[in-house]
């Protein structure tokens, strides 16, 4: 499930024409077995974060338009394409389907700088405003 709608609504006008081409509200959809068919060769480095590791974020580089082949909510086989902030969160989410987190996207040096963080969130050490599990 991917809603770039209620970020597009809360952007103020000069952000939603940085992360959104023209005539894009953003979107609310269901991508169920998705594959990503086609990442552009333009890409754009921006900040992201994840509930997965609260508190955290950093610059990744992600392609600023990609084409998705998924079923939807009623199953109908859908093959779209999608760019800016809506495609950052599609390309976020799928990413967790494949056991992948924005972490394994930054270079050792970052990953090394964030090494501490992590620890003390692995062990608990955090708070957050939801619930989460430590194993």
């Amino acid at each position: 499930m991917v809603d770039s709608k209620i970020i597009y609504e809360n952007l103020d006008t000069e952000d939603q024409i940085l992360y959104f081409e023209k005539n894009d509200k953003g979107i609310k959809e269901t991508f169920i077995n998705a594959r990503i068919i086609y990442s552009s060769e333009e890409t754009w480095h921006d900040y992201e974060g994840c509930l997965s590791i609260p508190g955290l974020s950093q610059k990744v580089e992600r392609p600023w338009k990609i084409t998705i082949e998924y079923l939807d909510r009623d199953f109908m086989m859908q093959n779209k394409t999608f760019s800016g902030l809506t495609a950052r969160i599609i390309q976020h989410e799928y990413d967790h389907t494949l056991g992948i987190l924005y972490t394994d996207h930054l270079k050792p040096l970052t990953k090394k700088m964030m090494e501490s963080k992590l620890k003390k969130i692995s062990h608990g050490n955090i708070t957050v405003k939801y619930p989460m599990k430590f194993l």
